[in-house]
């Protein structure tokens, strides 16, 4: 095993291998375990303007690959798996390949067939995303209902093959401890940027700052494309809330309100909201919004939704 570069003094993230400064068309993966920190580090890649694709969950999760060798998780589908890898997975990949010189991707529901999906890859880079295994598998058994016991055996075991996947490529490495990271945000992030060979302005490094936040940051809902992160977080008969903004900018962004299929207002997000953005860069931005429907019979709050105008992007709700 060659020796370990130590990436910052406070030791959250190390470079195993670095990456080619001639490979300019890169593909980025973060690998861990489900439920093991993967998704701060890439919903920060989408922050940071790193394509990793469309309609994204707060999961920061391109399912298109994923259903695109699994289908619907039939018995039928994985075996077809080598067809459907050749027709439809490779023909994906290459669309990405097409129209991205880099590009990320992380879901870590195909960390079993990594070894062989890696050699498809263009000039792959790994961001290998660490948590403490007792505490990821906590949340696994919270929230796949399965015993503790267990998906500890196996957070263990798939951190051991990770790794070993990773080095064993022989390709860059980046491995983060997201405990640390959590204490070391500047640190991390300033070495996530170098890694990964990214430019970013003051705006978008202070987004990307502010999103790294295990309370509420990086479940916010992001779409890289539009540059939109926000939430709605009230939805009542009397009013719509939340906030949003485009950290490429300090212009407010415009929301509308739908309503079984119909828009019925508009409204820019201009509120003051420092419990979101609390960093001395973004104090001038407000970000918040509301709709007072007080004065409309409102009967099914499900068929509300906030969309952003320019997008035309859903924000997601965490009522």
């Amino acid at each position: 095993m060659p020796p370990l570069s130590k990436a910052s003094d406070k030791q959250a993230s190390w470079r195993v291998h670095e990456p080619q400064a001639a490979e300019i068309q890169r593909t980025i993966v973060v690998l861990g375990a489900a439920r093991g920190g993967t998704s701060m580090i890439a919903g920060t890649l989408r922050v940071l303007g790193v394509p990793m694709g469309t309609n994204l969950n707060s999961s920061h999760e391109n399912r298109a690959f994923r259903t695109a060798l699994f289908g619907k998780n039939r018995l039928i589908d994985y075996c077809l798996l080598p067809v459907r890898f050749y027709t439809r997975y490779l023909t994906l990949l290459k669309k990405y390949n097409r129209t991205e010189n880099v590009w990320g991707l992380k879901d870590p529901c195909l960390n079993s067939v990594l070894a062989w999906l890696a050699a498809y890859w263009r000039n792959p880079i790994y961001i290998l995303v660490l948590r403490n295994p007792i505490s990821t598998a906590e949340s696994q058994s919270h929230h796949f209902k399965r015993p503790f016991t267990t998906l500890l055996a196996r957070v263990l075991k798939q951190q051991q093959q990770l790794y070993q996947f990773a080095m064993s490529s022989k390709r860059p490495l980046l491995v983060i401890s997201y405990e640390m990271a959590l204490q070391n945000k500047t640190a991390v992030l300033d070495d996530l940027i170098a890694y990964c060979g990214l430019t970013v302005n003051s705006e978008t490094y202070q987004a990307a700052l502010a999103f790294m936040n295990d309370q509420k940051g990086y479940q916010w809902l992001v779409d890289a494309k539009a540059n939109l992160l926000g939430f709605v977080e009230k939805v009542t008969p009397q009013e719509i809330s939340g906030w949003g903004f485009n950290p490429q900018t300090t212009e407010p962004v415009t929301f509308a309100l739908i309503y079984k299929k119909n828009e019925i207002a508009r409204v820019q997000a201009t509120a003051d909201r420092p419990d979101v953005l609390n960093t001395p860069s973004f104090a001038r931005l407000s970000c918040g919004f509301v709709f007072d429907v007080s004065h409309l019979t409102i009967t099914s709050l499900d068929a509300i939704e906030v969309i952003e105008v320019n997008s035309n992007l859903p924000l997601q709700r965490i009522t």
